[in-house]
């Protein structure tokens, strides 16, 4: 005996519960609860100053095109290992494309966004290679005494956050800055050298090719999607509130204990 067929009105009622349940996971996951209150409004505690080993010697690259801070960022980090262990190679942007599955639109020859996933596959497989003592992992919703800890450790941490387009140098008109792109925001890329508790200040590098200090307040609501950074792009919040785009999405690199 066939099902009958459910109605519109049951089916519009499931679909409210469902959306009804991503907003809740979604408040629960992100600015109300984990950001706002544990996250975004605690003080830095203690007075260390934790950097990544040779922060100072870390050699920072501009991306090569507007969309590949990702690709740029993960090289950063690659050569920094690479020229550490005196394994003479050269890695190429495009090489990286090459050998990542990387959507395309079918009907425009443009690359779309690499995920942390990607990028920390992309990274372990080049380790393998290179026989390099180390981890890539991905992580989400990380916690600030585990950043602290990763530090501590050592480690490279590649963080996905809201950045400044007017400041990516690829987006130019008549050799100025385009003013088009003044205060909307974009995911961008970074890797975080060092944290001063005493300034309350992280140092980042970022692909648009320097070193940046910014308030670890700033920071941490960069990387947590904070709505007045995603207000600026209809684009993105759905991304957020959908799970396809998570807060403090970081790829970690781990020398093995």
């Amino acid at each position: 005996m066939r099902k009958a067929p459910r109605s519109p009105e049951r089916l519009g009622n499931s679909q409210n519960k469902l959306n009804h349940f991503k907003e809740r996971l979604y408040k629960l996951f992100t600015f109300p609860v984990l950001s706002k209150k544990k996250w975004l409004n605690v003080p830095l505690l203690g007075k260390e100053t934790l950097s990544v080993p040779n922060a100072e010697h870390f050699e920072i690259e501009q991306q090569e095109t507007k969309d590949s801070c990702g690709r740029c960022t993960a090289k950063m980090i690659m050569d920094t290992l690479l020229k550490d262990n005196h394994i003479p190679k050269h890695i190429d942007e495009k090489d990286i494309v090459k050998d990542l599955i990387v959507p395309k639109l079918f009907f425009v020859k443009k690359t779309l966004w690499i995920t942390p996933n990607q990028l920390k596959s992309w990274i372990q497989a080049l380790l393998d290679e290179n026989k390099l003592a180390y981890t890539a992992e991905t992580k989400y919703f990380l916690s600030y005494p585990q950043i602290k800890q990763y530090l501590r450790n050592w480690s490279y941490m590649m963080f996905s956050y809201m950045g400044d387009a007017i400041d990516n140098p690829h987006r130019m008109k008549n050799g100025k800055k385009d003013e088009s792109f003044k205060m909307i925001h974009n995911p961008h890329y970074c890797v975080l050298l060092k944290i001063d508790e005493n300034k309350q200040v992280a140092t980042i590098a970022n692909p648009f090719g320097y070193e940046e200090e910014l308030p670890f307040k700033e920071f941490r609501e960069r990387i947590s999607l904070h709505p007045k950074y995603l207000r600026s792009s209809r684009m993105y919040a759905p991304l957020v509130k959908s799970g396809l785009y998570m807060p403090r999405s970081c790829v970690v690199v781990s020398k093995n204990t």
